[in-house]
């Protein structure tokens, strides 16, 4: 249910109107500082998508059924449209290519708090990203249980205050409640 705004790949782009809008340099807020997230504070989940989007989650992770996960592709952020990752490419056990979704959360439970088991949309995630792994089962709609691996927390310093303000591009409403 995380996700920025990217252009699309592979389209036409429309002819560009004249804009009445002020200059983006006088519509942009000034950046506060940001310290270093510790353990102790809490991060953005938008912060944990960001982090998967810009490969700094190792590409070889380790499930909780101790199953090893060679990213091979990312997939693209869907913009809170869905599953967090669409069309990710995921070896698992060194010899089983899966193409499917991926889902983002700070706590394994945030899948069923964010009612993700009853969505059939979500039948199509293939791996579970959280920052912390709290024990709690992730069953998708279809009954499939989904593999969870447990990344550490990103640094959050480097991401500008537009992304970790994530109310104002949609908050943590998934695509079912828009």
């Amino acid at each position: 249910c995380v996700g920025h705004l990217t252009g699309s790949s592979g389209s036409i782009p429309a002819r560009p109107r004249p804009s009445r809008r002020r200059p983006a340099a006088h519509r942009t807020r000034p950046l506060r500082s940001l310290k270093p997230v510790t353990s102790a504070e809490r991060v953005p989940e938008i912060a944990l998508s960001a982090a998967w989007h810009r490969g700094q989650i190792p590409e070889t992770l380790l499930t909780y059924e101790g199953e090893t996960v060679q990213v091979v592709h990312r997939g693209a952020w869907t913009h809170g449209l869905g599953p967090d990752f669409a069309d990710a490419l995921l070896l698992f056990r060194e010899r089983e290519l899966r193409s499917g979704a991926v889902e983002m959360h700070l706590e394994t439970r945030g899948w069923r708090d964010h009612g993700h088991h009853l969505d059939p949309v979500y039948n199509t995630v293939i791996l579970h990203v959280v920052a912390r792994h709290d024990g709690s089962p992730t069953r998708r709609a279809d009954g499939g249980l989904v593999p969870v691996v447990e990344v550490s927390l990103p640094d959050i310093s480097h991401l500008p205050i537009a992304m970790l303000e994530w109310d104002r591009v949609g908050g943590a409403v998934c695509a079912s409640r828009l």
